[in-house]
């Protein structure tokens, strides 16, 4: 038997936290699939989550992990390790603060990680007045910023699958 394709469904964006002091985590059967932001660290960051779904059951997350320290500013891209995905996100600060990802494994209905295959890295946009959010189908697992709120910003997606039968 073939196993099913995995799809996800975007929620709604959440409510916006203060992005110089903000701590957004996904609940647990969620990952980042979108994120914009309006302003300087004063303004208000948003994300979008989407549950995660194989054969009409939705999927848990698990093993959340916070990254160490990212300093943005100069322009570092972050990628979730292999096989996970990003479930959140904190900043601390201005442009020269700190950022911690927050990344986890999706479980299919058998507790078994999926795979996580990334695509490539989206077109840059200004932070200031930004707005993405992944393909269909598609989840987070990266991001660049550049410079402060009139630098750039963009996003990695990833599109996850079945883990392959054991032999």
């Amino acid at each position: 038997m073939a196993s099913a394709e995995i799809s996800v469904e975007p929620g709604d964006w959440s409510a916006g936290e203060r992005e110089s002091d903000s701590d957004f985590r996904a609940p647990g059967t969620e990952a980042l699939v979108g994120r914009k932001h309006q302003g300087d660290e004063a303004g208000r960051t948003y994300y979008k989550t989407g549950r995660v779904k194989q054969d009409g059951v939705y999927l848990q997350t698990a093993n959340v992990v916070a990254s160490d320290p990212v300093a943005e500013y100069d322009g570092t891209r972050y990628v979730a390790p292999a096989g996970r995905v990003l479930v959140g996100r904190s900043h601390s600060g201005d442009e020269n603060g700190t950022t911690r990802y927050y990344h986890a494994q999706v479980l299919d209905k058998s507790g078994k990680p999926l795979t996580v295959v990334h695509g490539t890295w989206s077109d840059s946009q200004k932070e200031s007045d930004s707005s993405f959010v992944a393909p269909a189908n598609q989840v987070l697992v990266g991001r660049r910023h550049i410079g402060d709120e009139n630098g750039t910003t963009e996003y990695l997606t990833a599109t996850l699958y079945p883990s392959a039968p054991a032999t």
